[in-house]
Parts: C-alpha cells; sequence; structure tokens
C-alpha cells in the first residue's frame, strides 16, 4: 500500500513540476495583461516595450487603444504589409494602425476613432484583394475578419486550461524554443506577451518587430529559398492570392466612401499599394489573366478620380528580394525607399518626413530588413531567407 502510495504522489508530483512552469508562463509573460497595463507600460517605459500575445489575439482592440491614447498627426493603416512603418520615419507624432485591415469590413472598426481624433494626414496601404469578388465567396467569406471587442482599459484576453497544451505543443514544434521559454520565466525583459518576449511585437508606435525571424536560419521557414510558400499561393489561387478577372464593383464603392467621410472631416489621405517580393510580383505578371482584377481595380480607381500609388512592382523603388521578410511583407528598409519614392509624387508628404535622414538610412542599411537597435535586440539580422543574402 505504501508503495502505491509513494507512486501515485509520486506522479502527482512530477505532473506538478512539468505542467505549472506551463500554466505559469503565460502569467509571468503578460498574456493576460489588459488594454491599460499594456499602455501604461508601453507608454512609460524609456525603452522599446514590444508587446504580442501568442494565445489571446486582441490586436486590433489593442492598437485603437493605443491610437486613441496618443492623438498622432499622422497615421497609416493598412494589412499586416504596412506594419514597418514607424515613427523614426516621420517628423510629426505617428502611429501605424498596421494588422488591422485584412478585408475592406474592418475599415469600419476604426472610422469613428479616425473622425473623433482627425490626424491631418492618413497614409493607406490599399490591398489590391480587399476588392476581389471571389475572396468574398466559398471558404474565404469570413476569413480574417475581426469586429472590436471594446477599447476599455481592463479588456484583456481570457485565460483557457487548454493554454499549457498550446504552449506545450508550440515547444514540441520549435515555435518557442527551450531557450526562450527558460529566459521568460527565469530571465526575463520588459516586453509584453509570449510573442513580445521572444522579439515580436507591435511598439508604442504600432510598428512591428519580427526579429526572432530574422536573426536566426531555420530551414523550415515557409518563405525560404525563393519564397516558395507564396509562389506555391500564387500559383494555386490561395488566399489572398485568390484568382480573379474583374474587381468588385461595391467595395469600390464603399471604400470611395470611407475616403469621402474622411476627407468631410479635413483628413487627407495617401493611397499607395504596398510591393510584393521580385519572385512574387513576377510570377502575378506571369499569370495576368489570373489577376487581371488588379489591372482592372486601377483602371476604375483611375476613372473615379482616385490617385493611388501602386509601388506593387518592387523595382520601382530598388528593393530586393532581400529587404523582404516573406513574399508580401517588405522589411524597414523597402518601406524607407517606398516614402523616398512617395514623396516625390505627393509634396504634401514633405512636411511629414525628414527627407535627408531617410535617404541616409537606405544608404546605412541596404539590404538589410531591419535596422540595427539595441534597445530592440543585440542580435545581428542573418541570411534567414537562405538566399545568400549579405547581411
Amino acid at each position: 500500500m505504501k508503495s502505491y502510495l509513494k507512486s501515485f504522489f509520486g506522479c502527482i508530483l512530477i505532473f506538478l513540476i512539468f505542467w505549472t512552469p506551463l500554466a505559469f508562463y503565460p502569467f509571468i509573460a503578460g498574456e493576460y495583461n489588459n488594454l491599460g497595463e499594456i499602455a501604461s507600460k508601453q507608454l512609460s517605459s524609456k525603452n522599446i516595450v514590444l508587446y504580442d500575445t501568442a494565445l489571446h489575439s486582441i490586436t486590433h482592440d489593442y492598437k485603437n487603444f493605443i491610437f486613441r491614447k496618443l492623438h498622432p498627426e499622422v497615421v497609416v493603416i493598412g494589412s499586416s504589409r504596412v506594419m514597418e512603418f514607424g515613427q523614426y520615419m516621420f517628423s510629426k507624432s505617428f502611429y501605424n494602425l498596421g494588422s488591422v485591415m485584412n478585408r475592406l469590413e474592418e475599415l469600419q472598426n476604426y472610422k469613428s476613432s479616425l473622425i473623433e481624433k482627425t490626424p491631418p494626414l492618413v497614409l493607406i496601404g490599399v490591398e489590391p484583394w480587399w476588392f476581389n469578388p471571389e475572396i468574398y465567396a466559398g471558404p474565404n467569406a469570413k476569413r480574417f475578419t475581426t469586429k472590436l471587442t471594446g477599447i476599455k482599459e481592463d479588456n484583456h484576453p481570457i485565460f483557457s486550461p487548454t493554454d499549457a497544451f498550446k504552449i506545450f505543443n508550440w515547444l514540441i514544434e520549435g515555435r518557442i524554443s527551450l531557450s526562450e521559454y527558460f529566459n521568460s520565466l527565469f530571465i526575463g525583459n520588459e516586453n509584453i506577451g509570449m510573442f513580445g518576449k521572444i522579439g515580436d511585437g507591435y511598439g508604442v508606435d504600432g510598428k512591428r518587430y519580427n526579429t526572432s525571424i530574422k536573426t536566426k536560419k531555420d530551414i523550415n521557414y515557409p518563405d525560404a529559398k525563393g519564397f516558395k510558400s507564396t509562389l506555391s499561393d500564387v500559383n494555386l489561387g490561395g488566399f489572398p492570392f485568390v484568382h480573379s478577372f474583374f474587381s468588385d464593383d461595391k467595395k469600390i464603392e464603399e471604400f470611395i466612401e470611407f475616403i469621402d467621410t474622411l476627407s468631410s472631416k479635413g483628413i487627407s489621405t495617401i493611397l499607395f499599394i504596398p510591393p510584393l517580393a521580385p519572385e512574387i510580383y513576377a510570377r502575378v505578371q506571369e499569370l495576368s489573366n489570373e489577376y487581371n482584377y488588379i489591372k482592372d481595380l486601377k483602371e476604375k480607381f483611375k476613372n473615379k478620380g482616385l490617385v493611388l500609388h501602386d509601388f506593387l512592382d518592387p523595382s520601382l523603388i530598388d528593393s530586393g528580394s532581400c529587404e523582404f521578410r516573406d513574399g508580401t511583407h517588405g522589411g524597414e528598409i523597402t518601406y524607407l525607399r517606398l516614402l523616398t519614392e512617395l514623396v516625390k509624387r505627393e509634396p504634401l508628404l514633405i512636411d511629414y518626413i525628414d527627407l535627408e535622414n531617410l535617404l541616409t538610412l537606405v544608404n546605412e542599411n541596404e539590404g538589410l530588413t531591419f535596422i540595427p537597435n539595441a534597445r530592440v535586440t543585440d542580435k545581428p539580422e542573418v541570411d534567414f531567407l537562405l538566399m545568400n543574402c549579405v547581411k
């Protein structure tokens, strides 16, 4: 009997030793911090404090909350493809509302906040697929559409007992390394959230940092060796590269209504299409029939009197493959290049940037995806794309 009890309690002890850190890890990392706590820490710190949760994303509510706290003079809004813009690129107060508009419907989430705060200038990274009628049909009908749940200070992710199992699976899969796990448990840093702790998250200006990807070589990285994962999506019509011949007139009218609303409140807008990696752009051009809706969209915008700066082709800003994080996301240097070109087309922008400084940063960091910054990471960028990029 005693032997049985020893075995029983021994198993319980082993279970607790193994699972207790997994259960407490997300609390230590700040996964369940509320919006008020996150904002207070980011706004008060002299360092660049990154935030992102791995378990229960509240990105939309978080970004809207910070935006309303800051009252910026210039805002960029769009999908994850505009997340590289940061305050240091602008001479006036700035906030990045990137990663909040994967579909056109999500514009409505931020219309009231933009109208209330009335930033003088809003840059909009326009995604062609917002206007692809095929994306709004079939299995993609509700994909990536998020509504705000609230912007109260006490809004926070909800704890779930299954969170420990998710963390365990990520450790097994290598999404979180053991060193990153133990560092967060016993050493830690100011960053908030499990992703934030490993160097992937949003700064107080809304800019996204992805240092865990860019500072290590991983043969399993989906877009390594020629953006193969994104190329597959382009060829097969995977989201967001769904094939279509025509663009959606109704969606275009909805977008124009949004622009007109901002204009009526004295908010100036600049519209641009973010670039694709060279290999991806070239393949889209080869499949011109499957992606004719992009050409159709640009013609309709022009006929409606909308000025749309098309940077889908990265050669227009002299950005090469090594300056991209993956097939659809350019890095910091890509977007510095875009700004220096955009100001030539939109003189209004000159009042919001230091052009000489941007040009200097481009020249000093050519070929990189992020500008070295010890306040973010002390690790150097490596050839994470495995494409013989010189870093």
